[in-house]
């Protein structure tokens, strides 16, 4: 069976680069980068543990949610969803500000008493249309099959909510060549994604490119139309 690209469908795949003996193609319409042979099983038997690392608690702050939270503006309380929570401190901090977070991961958050673990990262069991703003923070560069979760994730956003995914992307790094990135440590980092992959997903699945930056964008779920009297 033909390989076709896991974020947009397309079969316009193209060789790239052999990265610690996994064969990694291109894809010719959206930009995605990922090696066929890494699927969400063969993943999760490498799945590493959650990392005390700096990285991870240095995001308390929630300061990489601004461009996110001043898109909403001002008001009350909002509802979010942290898609791979790991060992951050950030829903500690965002609640602290007076917004009503959920936290799920793969494995359950290291940090009990807020939130809610989910086993499965397809089947989250969240109502509909249920959040304001749902981040996820360096997760989706280890999904292997990122296009079901990120559709699941656009499901649980209210009508004008946000979906704000963390990834490194445009990065002057990535210019030295993709098989010298240290970003690509296949198979925990596997999925390499560009703004124009998520401008072909908005394309494909009725959303909006609310912002980009060479870490970050910003999908907007459109409000729901008035209807005429």
């Amino acid at each position: 069976m033909q390989a076709t690209c896991r974020m947009c469908g397309s079969p316009s795949l193209r060789s790239r680069d052999h990265v610690q003996g996994y064969q990694f193609v291109e894809c010719g319409i959206c930009g995605f980068v990922f090696a066929p042979c890494i699927t969400d099983d063969h993943a999760a038997d490498h799945h590493p543990a959650p990392s005390l690392g700096a990285s991870q608690w240095g995001r308390g702050s929630g300061e990489f949610l601004e461009p996110a939270l001043e898109l909403i503006g001002p008001g009350s309380s909002l509802r979010i969803l942290d898609f791979g929570t790991g060992c951050s401190a950030g829903p500690f901090a965002l609640a602290e500000r007076g917004h009503d977070v959920t936290s799920v991961d793969v494995t359950p958050p290291v940090h009990g008493g807020l939130g809610r673990a989910a086993e499965s990262r397809l089947d989250l069991g969240l109502p509909h249309e249920h959040f304001d703003l749902v981040f996820s923070y360096q997760t989706f560069e280890h999904l292997p099959e990122p296009l079901p979760i990120l559709l699941e994730l656009c499901r649980l956003t209210v009508p004008g909510g946000l979906v704000m995914v963390h990834t490194d992307m445009e990065v002057p790094e990535r210019q030295g060549g993709f098989a010298r990135w240290r970003y690509v440590t296949p198979p925990s980092h596997c999925s390499f994604y560009s703004h124009r992959t998520f401008r072909v997903f908005c394309a494909n699945h009725g959303l909006q490119m609310a912002h980009a930056s060479p870490t970050a964008v910003i999908l907007r779920r459109p409000a729901r139309k008035v209807q005429a009297a």
